[in-house]
């Protein structure tokens, strides 16, 4: 348990840092500033989707000053929670404690040349969030998508730090 005013570093991780791991650091970041110091990367960082951005702006979320880090940024880093928030089921994940004793490398998308040095964190949370970049072509059908993952995690934000 942090002091009295000290706020609690958070993680959010998702392989590309695009998607699901941006909109979680911004709603943690709007709805509990007081209380959390938010953060987000991945292992294969590029850029914020640019449909996340119009997502997050329908709601009155800015995105421009947010950025697509990488994992590497924070090697070494101690955090209260590290909440991976990846597309993928919680077996498959080389972070989550209880795959840590039996890490074999799946020739995924190279998790494992980090994993001695991924961020470590007090807490560690999976969540389970459909990947909306899977979908090829930008439509009313891929916003949707979006817009229902945004929904599910800032619902999700709401509930796990609120």
């Amino acid at each position: 348990m942090k002091p009295a005013g000290q706020k609690q570093k958070v993680l959010f991780y998702c392989r590309h840092n695009a998607v699901c791991s941006q909109m979680a650091e911004a709603f943690l970041k709007l709805f509990f500033p007081e209380g959390y110091e938010a953060h987000s990367a991945g292992m294969m960082a590029g850029d914020v989707h640019p449909t996340v951005k119009i997502v997050m702006a329908e709601i009155g979320v800015d995105m421009s000053g947010q950025r697509s880090k990488n994992v590497e940024e924070f090697v070494g880093t101690k955090f209260d929670c590290v909440a991976l928030v990846c597309g993928g089921p919680p077996e498959n994940c080389p972070f989550l404690n209880r795959a840590r004793e039996s890490l074999h490398c799946k020739g995924c998308q190279g998790c494992c040349r980090f994993f001695p040095f991924f961020p470590t964190g007090t807490k560690v949370l999976h969540a389970h969030f459909q990947d909306p970049t899977r979908t090829i072509s930008l439509n009313d059908d891929t916003i949707d998508l979006f817009r229902k993952v945004r929904d599910d995690i800032k619902g999700w934000v709401i509930e796990t730090f609120g």
